[in-house]
């Protein structure tokens, strides 16, 4: 069991902040379409309605990328990460990241899509 590992500490770190931030989404969401706070895309930002089922939908959405991550990281606590080449380890944290980054932005845009029937 290793706990030292970078796999762990990256996994853990980034899943404990995409779930901090869904959360803190969900709790103060963004009242009006802005630049600088919020689920910020296109078609978020097509209209009132657009932009408010977008902040609570994609806060969901990452706080469930963020606990796959945690629950990822405490598989990795298992494995010899010393065994595995730099780049190798690299490449296990970078992606999962980016896959679950991929998903809320991905399930976010295919839901606006079909609740708002926008191209």
């Amino acid at each position: 069991m290793d706990l030292n590992s970078n796999v762990f500490a990256a996994l853990i770190s980034c899943g404990g902040i995409f779930a901090i931030i869904g959360l803190f989404m969900l709790i103060f969401p963004p009242g009006k379409i802005n630049l600088f706070y919020g689920y910020r895309t296109k078609r978020s930002r097509k209209g009132q309605a657009n932009w408010d089922f977008a902040q609570r939908f994609s806060a969901l959405q990452m706080i469930k990328a963020g606990i796959f991550l945690v629950l990822l990281s405490l598989f990795a606590v298992f494995i010899d990460w010393e065994r595995f080449e730099s780049l190798t380890q690299n490449l296990i944290i970078t992606i999962p990241i980016l896959s679950a980054a991929v998903f809320i932005f991905m399930s976010t845009e295919r839901a606006l899509k079909t609740k708002f029937k926008t191209d």
